[in-house]
């Protein structure tokens, strides 16, 4: 199974993006330890571009791969993002784009924490039910009135997309 980590431009929380990725890892190192040789699922990393990146300030991430040349996969995951959503949607309307072309082929996508700001910009989310961070309610109703907005839920789960509150 391929899981795709996606890099959005604007400010990504590293955390989050770490403990994802090491969560795949232990499952196919558990896997190896039980059944088989061969990892279950391969985590791939993948931004608009392969430009290095800092992270808060301290960290540094590389994209394995892009967009452009996208090669498939089971599962996209839009990290969270801090910051002001206006301004990391006008970030990235290449990769807005792109999702919904992605969701057409029929690939699942999960977005985590204020990610759900650049999933709702799609319209994937449009009459769908999604969550995301507690003090993002108010914004996100008005930003995304067709979104059916569930804020006491920590994740939702909607015919293969998913959303949540957490990071």
């Amino acid at each position: 199974m391929k899981i795709t980590i996606l890099l959005p431009n604007g400010n990504l929380v590293v955390g989050p993006i770490a403990f994802v990725r090491a969560m795949f890892v232990e499952a196919n190192d558990f896997l190896k330890k039980s059944d088989t040789d061969k990892p279950f699922f391969e985590v791939e990393l993948m931004g608009i571009s392969k430009k290095s990146r800092r992270l808060e300030g301290q960290f540094s991430i590389y994209p394995e791969n892009t967009i452009s040349y996208f090669n498939g996969s089971d599962l996209l995951i839009i990290p969270p993002l801090f910051g002001d959503p206006n301004l990391f949607i006008d970030e990235n309307k290449k990769l807005i784009r792109w999702l919904k072309e992605k969701h057409k082929e029929g690939i699942e996508i999960a977005a985590l924490c204020k990610g759900v700001f650049l999933l709702a910009a799609t319209g994937i989310l449009d009459r769908k039910q999604a969550t995301t961070h507690w003090a993002e309610t108010e914004r996100f109703r008005k930003m995304f009135p067709k979104v059916e907005f569930l804020p006491e839920k920590i994740i939702t789960d909607e015919n293969g997309i998913y959303t949540s509150a957490l990071p």
